[in-house]
């Protein structure tokens, strides 16, 4: 693992956060040993907030990926956090304030997802992440006393993917904090039992171990009382299984192996959903059947929405409404084209073909649409799906990923004239005229 020195000069820092309707207020706090978290953590503050009632935070772990320093940490944090405020509107449309901590990820190390090899570090930054996490909210509640903003005692845990993995985790720890808690993307939950068939079950695959490092046993009866929901999408192929960072090989992948036999991550998600349902009446599960892994977010301040004051005002104009039908395209390019942003490289690969439309939409626009053919002389040679698009607020970038086959394919057509067709063109409009860039094989990676 490497070594993580952080400065104690983390620039406290300002920043608007963007939204088509609700301009909030992004403020930064830096690392505070003494009040008990050695990172520094953001606190965005909404404008549609009723302060005339008691709020609940909102709590979304940063997931910016590995990073080399706490700067770049920071930097993409901060980012993510705009950028989802345009997409995501959650704290915006709940009229919470919402705490994300700046958390960096080195790599083989996974604090997003507070992995168990973060969770048992005694090393500081890392050690007890989860206590420190808690101690970010109460300074923000703090914080927030002294703007005459009053808070619960109580929050709202919530996360894709990564911070996902790391909400329900957390609340796992802290049951007692938790007002709700909604997941998605996650695979694999931790269950609220010490053993399944003889087996101990280990954190995170199960509780057992949990006194060890915590000092205290799980507390099933608050845990217990949490609502909860958990999204997947059926067509989500993302298994952490595999990865040692997630879970290691020689310590609690054999135990979740034993826990969830399935051959693969179809299998294994079904009999995770299966256990949940037997161990945890709690937790209301949706499993979407044309989703990957992307978020339902709607659902989400849905089932929020049931735990909070009214907001001060309603959103008239949410990212995640219905576009206009069909989104244009406006260029074609290769993924090191200079007009993709430098912030999205770490998702974009140079021999990703990306498509560029004319305005922002959020991601589930794509997720049933992007689907293309790129054809030689009127020969179709290649039909790819949507791999990712990333948003900046003013347009979109979608990016796809080819198969060594394809790419094969691409490469023997010397001399030819590629086009490119929407698959849907009812939802994505491709214009004739719209040409395909010659690509440099010596690109590929």
């Amino acid at each position: 693992m490497k070594k993580i020195i952080i400065s104690c000069l983390f620039i406290l820092s300002c920043y608007v956060g963007l939204h088509a309707q609700s301009t909030g207020e992004i403020l930064t706090f830096p690392p505070s040993p003494e009040k008990g978290f050695f990172w520094g953590y953001a606190l965005y503050l909404p404008k549609t907030m009723n302060t005339s009632h008691k709020l609940p935070i909102l709590l979304i772990m940063t997931d910016c990926g590995v990073t080399d320093s706490i700067q770049e940490t920071e930097e993409k944090t901060l980012f993510r956090l705009r950028h989802e405020l345009s997409e995501y509107p959650i704290a915006d449309e709940l009229g919470v304030p919402l705490v994300m901590p700046i958390v960096q990820r080195p790599e083989d190390f996974y604090t997003h997802a507070l992995s168990r090899a973060v969770f048992t570090s005694q090393e500081e930054p890392f050690k007890r992440l989860d206590l420190q996490v808690l101690n970010m909210l109460r300074d923000a509640r703090q914080q927030l006393s002294k703007r005459h903003i009053h808070t619960k005692n109580k929050f709202l845990v919530t996360g894709f993917s990564a911070a996902g993995v790391f909400a329900w985790r957390w609340a796992m720890l802290h049951p007692e904090y938790v007002l709700a808690l909604a997941t998605g993307g996650a695979l694999y939950h931790m269950l609220p039992i010490e053993e399944l068939n003889a087996e101990r079950l280990i954190y995170p695959v199960g509780v057992a171990d949990m006194q060890e490092y915590t000092g205290r046993k799980f507390n099933k009866k608050a845990w217990s009382k949490i609502p909860i929901l958990s999204t997947n999408g059926e067509m989500d192929d993302n298994d952490t299984f595999l990865y040692e960072e997630c879970f290691a090989e020689k310590v609690e992948r054999p135990v979740l192996q034993k826990v969830l036999p399935g051959k693969d991550v179809f299998e294994r998600r079904a009999q995770s959903l299966q256990l949940l349902a037997k161990l945890a009446p709690n937790v209301q599960t949706h499993l979407y059947p044309w989703l990957g892994h992307e978020p339902v977010t709607q659902d989400v301040i849905a089932f929020f929405r049931q735990y909070v004051p009214a907001p001060a005002f309603q959103l008239t104009d949410t990212s995640d409404r219905k576009p206009d039908f069909p989104v244009n395209i406006v260029k074609a390019m290769w993924g090191n084209d200079p007009q993709i942003p430098e912030i999205y490289k770490q998702w974009i690969a140079e021999n990703d073909f990306v498509l560029l439309t004319s305005a922002s939409h959020p991601y589930w626009v794509y997720n049933q649409y992007a689907e293309i053919i790129i054809s030689c002389n009127g020969e179709k040679i290649i039909q790819s799906q949507k791999a990712g698009s990333f948003s900046d607020g003013e347009k979109t970038f979608i990016s796809f990923k080819f198969t060594p086959s394809d790419w094969e394919n691409l490469i023997k057509k010397k001399g030819c004239k590629f086009s490119i067709h929407a698959l849907h063109p009812q939802f994505l409009h491709i214009p004739d005229t719209l040409t395909v860039p010659p690509f440099n094989s010596q690109n590929l990676r």
